[in-house]
């Protein structure tokens, strides 16, 4: 399949690259903060998917929110963009099978990144 001249110019330009990666770095920043300001709503969310062992509700809790900051701000900055990348696509990638499986139990949940109210 050919495409055409401006679609393939359009896709490849580097400016939309720049702002689809500020844009998926500022999401994963903008997520990751109420969460690390409320640990325990946000292990009370983990535990509610029951996927996690009791023990390391807690620690889950504390690692997974500094992980999607460090990875956001990677990937804002432009440093280490393909590592970044590769962290993000892989927690969504695990974020979502999580999801899928819980709901598939019916378990009701909730979704987790921002505020629960």
């Amino acid at each position: 399949m050919k495409w055409p001249g401006w679609l393939k110019a359009s896709i490849t330009h580097p400016l939309l690259g720049l702002l689809l990666r500020v844009y998926i770095g500022g999401v994963f920043i903008h997520a990751s903060m109420y969460k690390i300001n409320y640990p325990g709503e946000f292990a009370e969310t983990i535990a509610g998917y029951q996927l996690v062992p009791f023990w390391a509700v807690n620690l889950m809790a504390l690692v997974m929110p500094w992980a999607e900051l460090v990875s956001g701000i990677l990937m804002v900055l432009g440093v280490r963009t393909k590592s970044a990348a590769a962290a993000i696509g892989g927690m969504l990638v695990m974020f979502s099978l999580a999801i899928l499986v819980t709901l598939l139990r019916g378990i009701p949940i909730g979704f987790g990144c921002y505020t629960s109210v």
